[in-house]
């Protein structure tokens, strides 16, 4: 299990994936964080000094780019770069726990098993009547916004992508600062869903959870885990399936995605029957 300075590490790592996917090519920052990056091995064992002369820059600038990705200072940044080197092996063995090939190939027949075991038991669970007012919630809402962290997050953003092909746009911001702010600009036109199948963006982003529940939006929740905290301050959750296998949640995220956009494919069709028909 990770520790709060662990997950903070890997925020961390998306921080910088997240500025380098989003600023211009000529941005400063853009070019540190990328150096930090393709260096990372090595960033525990360079100065300040070093790091500015790499990236062209001045000290100074360097701590200013500390300050805007959430970190005191530089030695900072190095301890949490020295702790996502911990993380990244903790979470290689527990990938490595279940797909593990040096029992046999078996156990990607296993593996796979035990996924639509997984996807099975979130299909056949499925309450139907919370996924459509959550589908109706959706088109009523002047924004919607999504919140996910790790690998729900990369969902989250598929999740986007298709919505908007339905002329939907749904936001979604990697950047925690990003996330807090458009928390603190919900209303109660607007829907704030999360996506966390253990409840892990709850516990480990409480600033920005506290803030989405102090409005007055329309809160949804989607996870397999009955005791999330703050559970029972959304208006609607929907189960995916029984918590029988933590590690599977995130293939049912990946599911739901899928379900969610067709359903609403569905629903702007029925929509579109009853108006022609009225």
């Amino acid at each position: 299990m990770m520790k709060k300075g662990d997950d903070m590490s890997i925020n961390l790592v998306y921080e910088l994936q997240a500025l380098i996917n989003s600023a211009s090519e000529s941005d400063t920052d853009k070019g540190i964080a990328l150096y930090l990056l393709k260096n990372i091995q090595r960033v525990e064992d360079i100065t300040i000094n070093e790091l500015a002369n790499e990236c062209y820059t001045s000290i100074s600038t360097v701590s200013r780019f500390c300050k805007t990705i959430g970190l005191a200072n530089f030695a900072e940044l190095k301890q949490r770069i020295g702790e996502f080197h911990l993380t990244s092996y903790e979470s290689m063995s527990d990938n490595l726990e279940g797909l593990n090939f040096q029992q046999g190939n078996d156990v990607l027949v296993n593996y796979t098993s035990e996924i639509g075991n997984a996807l099975s038991d979130f299909a056949s669970s499925i309450d139907y009547e919370v996924l459509d007012q959550i589908i109706s919630l959706m088109h009523q809402s002047d924004r919607v916004i999504v919140y996910a962290t790790q690998l729900p997050a990369f969902f989250a953003k598929y999740f986007q992508y298709l919505m908007l092909l339905q002329r939907k746009y749904i936001e979604f911001y990697d950047l925690q600062e990003d996330s807090s702010y458009s928390a603190s600009q919900l209303t109660d036109k607007d829907c704030a869903m999360v996506f966390s199948a253990e409840g892990n963006f709850i516990v480990r982003n409480r600033q920005v959870m506290i803030q989405i529940l102090q409005t007055s939006a329309k809160k949804v929740l989607f996870t397999q885990n009955p005791g999330v905290k703050f559970i029972e301050r959304f208006d609607q959750v929907l189960f995916l399936g029984k918590r029988n296998a933590p590690k599977m949640g995130r293939y049912k995220i990946q599911l739901l995605v899928e379900v969610l956009v067709n359903r609403y494919y569905y629903y702007l069709e029925n929509l579109s029957k009853t108006e022609n028909k009225g």
